[in-house]
């Protein structure tokens, strides 16, 4: 083999490698990209215990529970939870200009924040870790239905949240 055609051949080698390179680069961030690994994954679910009623009112545990299945840290600065209602007696009606939604006329918390910011500045999830949070008040004893929604965001652009109708009674002994 002469001196050129080795060089010929290594150079024939090196663009193979450079291919072989670059295939396995493209492939490996197509797939991070699709399995998004580097993403927090979280479940979320709501649900609320209702204790009474004591004086014409229930108290209200809702329970925030976040699960990550993903594999980074999820940290949570902010957890709204929006609460409306429907008293007992009222008939249901539809939401105008959203039919078929229905109508829960009685706002009885308004994008409150569940993290309590006075002494921790976020919530945080690891990977594999389900956390639940509570956030405990009353409602009236008249109200039959509330609709309860939590939302958190990822960052600036995305966003997530669970909702849930529920019916107003006790769920739980009393002490």
């Amino acid at each position: 083999m002469t001196d050129l055609s080795y060089h010929v051949w290594e150079a024939i080698f090196g663009c193979f490698q450079m291919l072989a390179i670059t295939i396995g680069a493209v492939w490996a961030w197509r797939r991070l990209n699709k399995e998004r690994t580097h993403t927090p994954h979280i479940e979320f679910d709501i649900v609320c215990n209702f204790y009474g009623p004591e004086l014409g009112h229930y108290l209200a545990e809702f329970i925030l529970s976040a699960d990550n299945r993903g594999y980074v840290i999820h940290r949570f600065p902010s957890i709204k939870l929006r609460v409306r209602g429907i008293r007992a007696n009222t008939e249901l009606q539809f939401w105008p200009g959203n039919e078929p939604r229905l109508l829960f006329p009685a706002s009885l918390l308004d994008d409150v924040e569940v993290v309590f910011r006075e002494k921790y500045s976020h919530i945080f999830v690891e990977p594999g870790v389900k956390q639940n949070i509570s956030f405990v008040t009353k409602f009236p004893e008249s109200f039959k239905y509330i609709v309860a929604r939590a939302q958190f965001n990822y960052d600036d652009d995305h966003s997530h949240s669970i909702e849930r109708v529920l019916p107003v009674s006790a769920t739980k002994s009393q002490p």
